[in-house]
């Protein structure tokens, strides 16, 4: 992770550059008058006032009550959390505001993400918002980037499944590693990140290893692409935990229950499915016709 100057860094959380290099000042120079951080910063004494006056509004200085008027910075831990403060504050006035407006509707579209905060934003959104079921298949770094919000959706009692390429624990999710992790791993020097939520949103991710640059990411909201993307990672789960068993106890009993563990995330609890069919215009004429969305997601 690369390190802003401190001038650069203070201007990234909402001081202007004026206001950092004051700042900045002041904790190797202080205390001192307003015409001395003129002075030393070579500044219009008129405007060096004008940003103490903000900076004390902001917390960031304290100027003494005196003919003087000596000048101080708080401790610089001190002005994170002031600055913190305002900003969740700002951002708690946002929200409901921008409640109150129509949010966007779902489209068929696929859209590119470029960073991997984008990507994680979207992840993190996207699991909030499932009712239903998560599936994931992600590599190591991936895993532990999604386990705060898996295991939020599992506490709200949302089904998880998890294809993974080395030893990952997640309690209350099904959980499955991929034979011959190793290889794949090896083979791939990059993080994979698929994940379904709901089989209507979905979205795939590959980045640098370390938290690295995003090399590609897409994510859709058709219910068309997700569930069949839904479908595969099942069929990917479900071909991990039969194999499994084949591999150690070769039980038929066992293969059993690891096939309906898998089969839990089918059928037609899926919102994604739903939605599907209903734009389809199957709803109907798949009653009329004797059918019903079950048939409908056998023949997936």
């Amino acid at each position: 992770m690369s390190t802003a100057d401190p001038v650069t860094a203070l201007k990234g959380l909402g001081l202007t550059g004026l206001e950092a290099e004051i700042y900045v000042h002041l904790l190797i120079a202080s205390p001192c008058t307003g015409y001395s951080v003129a002075k030393g910063l070579r500044k219009p004494a008129a405007n060096v006032y004008k940003a103490l006056d903000t900076l004390a509004s902001k917390g960031a200085v304290e100027i003494e009550d005196g003919k003087t008027r000596q000048v101080r910075p708080v401790p610089y831990h001190e002005l994170l959390e002031h600055l913190s403060v305002g900003f969740n504050r700002l951002r708690d006035e946002a929200a409901a505001s921008l409640a109150m407006l129509p949010g966007p509707e779902y489209d068929h579209r696929i859209y590119h993400l470029h960073t991997l905060d984008q990507v994680m934003v979207k992840c993190g959104s996207m699991v909030d918002s499932a009712t239903s079921m998560v599936l994931a298949d992600v590599f190591p770094e991936s895993a532990e980037l999604l386990r705060p919000a898996l295991e939020a959706s599992i506490a709200r009692g949302v089904r998880v499944a998890v294809r993974c390429y080395a030893p990952f624990i997640l309690d209350g999710a099904e959980v499955q590693q991929a034979q011959r992790g190793a290889r794949i791993l090896a083979r791939w020097p990059v993080q994979w990140m698929n994940l379904v939520v709901d089989g209507q949103q979905s979205i795939v991710s590959v980045f640098h290893n370390g938290g690295g640059e995003v090399i590609q990411s897409f994510w859709t909201s058709s219910p068309a692409l997700a569930y069949v993307h839904h479908s595969g990672l099942i069929a990917e789960i479900g071909y991990s935990a039969v194999r499994h068993v084949l591999e150690s106890e070769r039980s038929s009993e066992r293969m059993l229950e690891a096939v309906r563990a898998v089969d839990a995330f089918r059928g037609t609890t899926v919102p994604g499915l739903d939605r599907l069919i209903g734009d389809l215009g199957l709803l109907d004429r798949g009653s009329e016709a004797g059918g019903d969305e079950m048939e409908i997601n056998d023949r997936r």
